[in-house]
């Protein structure tokens, strides 16, 4: 999805992606869908490998993100929405690699849900992110 794609397009609300897409490396450019505002449910392809920066800021109605098991790099601001974020969850058994700041403010996000049995192993690669560890809370 390329550098901007879809940004300050205000009237999308929802983006869905039905099985995989058929690149090598399907990714998620800068500011995709920055300042889509009236974005309330997104969810990526299966085979997503990296979400770059500023994905979602200005996407003030999102609440709920997930991120497949097939992501291995979030950058900078990807996952900052410029207003509360209920829920960010992780579906890999890995934790991915996280570049800058990805995470909204701290006190703007809820909780980041991880697979069961593995907050430990996100908290130990995430260690530079050690004031959203309490944020971290296992899939049951």
């Amino acid at each position: 999805m390329g550098y901007q794609a879809f940004s300050d397009c205000e009237q999308l609300t929802k983006v869905a992606y039905v099985g995989e897409m058929k690149t090598a490396d399907c990714m998620v450019e800068i500011g995709a869908f920055q300042n889509c505002t009236s974005l309330t449910s997104f969810a990526f392809p299966q085979s997503l490998s990296e979400v770059q920066g500023w994905t979602f800021v200005g996407c003030r109605k999102l609440k709920e993100i997930t991120l497949p098991k097939s992501v291995k790099k979030v950058g900078d601001q990807a996952l900052r929405t410029n207003s509360t974020v209920e829920t960010i969850t992780f579906e890999g058994e890995e934790a991915p690699e996280l570049t800058g700041n990805p995470f909204p403010f701290k006190e703007s996000i809820l909780k980041i849900m991880v697979p069961s049995g593995k907050s430990e192993a996100y908290k130990a690669k995430w260690d530079s992110y050690e004031s959203y560890h309490s944020k971290i809370e296992e899939k049951s």
